[in-house]
Parts: structure tokens; sequence; C-alpha cells
């Protein structure tokens, strides 16, 4: 019966730790309204239907999808925009480009591209994504908006535009516990 009764403290003992452990991390980790990370408003249009602009080599406001958002003290804000292009050479180059616009200022910071050189296919489909988050915008209204220029023929369909107003994170003083 020591035996048995050793095993059962053990098994005792690991479970007691088990728990320690689960109320531990469901304490430090869980979200609550105070987080520093916390996201607390999101913003999201689409568009369906197909969009090209009139020509090639100049930038294009994207119609039909644009937020208004409203950004508080201590907030930063994330952007994503996805899309489908469909890209269809008409040289050598066949690009697709893409830039978030706020407040009618264009981001070339918060841009991408995509698209093929060389390309022997009568059209490629890409899937578009551009991610941005500014640290620094004040606080307020704001709008934004995405711009396309395109170096070839082609489309754009499925566009999702997302905004995130979350509470910034201070990287340097967070700690990381590894189990």
């Amino acid at each position: 019966m020591g035996k048995g009764s050793g095993i059962g403290i053990l098994a005792l003992i690991v479970a007691v730790g088990a728990i320690g452990l689960g109320v531990f991390t469901f304490i430090t980790f869980s979200p609550d309204s105070d987080s520093s990370s916390a996201v607390k408003r999101t913003y999201t249009d689409f568009r369906e239907a197909d969009f090209t602009s009139t020509a090639e080599d100049a930038w294009y406001t994207i119609t039909g999808i644009s937020i208004n958002f409203d950004v508080k003290e201590g907030e930063s804000v994330y952007f994503l925009f996805t899309c489908t292009a469909d890209v269809v050479p008409v040289s050598s180059v066949a690009y697709m480009h893409f830039r978030l616009v706020i407040d009618s200022v264009p981001y070339d910071n918060a841009s991408t591209t995509v698209g093929a050189t060389s390309s022997s296919a009568n059209s490629l489909i890409y899937s578009v994504a551009l991610q941005y988050a500014d640290y620094s915008l004040s606080t307020g209204s704001h709008t934004v908006t995405v711009q396309t220029l395109r170096e070839c023929d082609g489309e754009i369909y499925n566009c999702l535009l997302l905004v995130n107003c979350m509470i910034s994170t201070d990287f340097e003083s967070s700690v990381i516990i590894v189990i």
C-alpha cells in the first residue's frame, strides 16, 4: 500500500502544479479591457465588383472602397488591404502597384506590387495583401482609401479594406515567459 499512496501523492502534486500553471497562464495572458494590446475598434469595407483603371501608368483611387475611422488618444492603427489581381501582360513588364491614401495623402511606404517580367502567360492571378501600422496618426477622424497603378492590362476584384484601432504595446517593457 505504500507504493500506491506514493504514486497517488505524486499524481496529486502534478495535478496541483498543472492547475496552478493553468490559473497563472489564464490570469497573465487573458485579454481584458485594460490590456495594452487590445483592439478597440474594427472597421471594414468590401468591394466584390471588378475594378480597372481607365489608363496605365497613373494612380487611380479604387472606387467603392473607403473607410472613415476615429483614432483616440494613445491608439495606433493597423491597416490591411487584400484583393485578387488579374494581371494581363502587354509587354515584358506586367505590374500592378497598390498604396494606401490616408486623409488624401498617398503613403508610398504603405505599398505593394504584384506582377511578372517576361511571362508567356495570357493572364496571371495574384493574391494581394498590403499591411501597414501607423503609430503616429493624430487623434480624431480620418479616411483611408486605396490607389492602384497598373503597367499592364487587367483588373482587381474581391477587395477588402480593414482598419483596427488599438492601444499600442510597449514591446521593450514586455516580458515573455517560455515554458
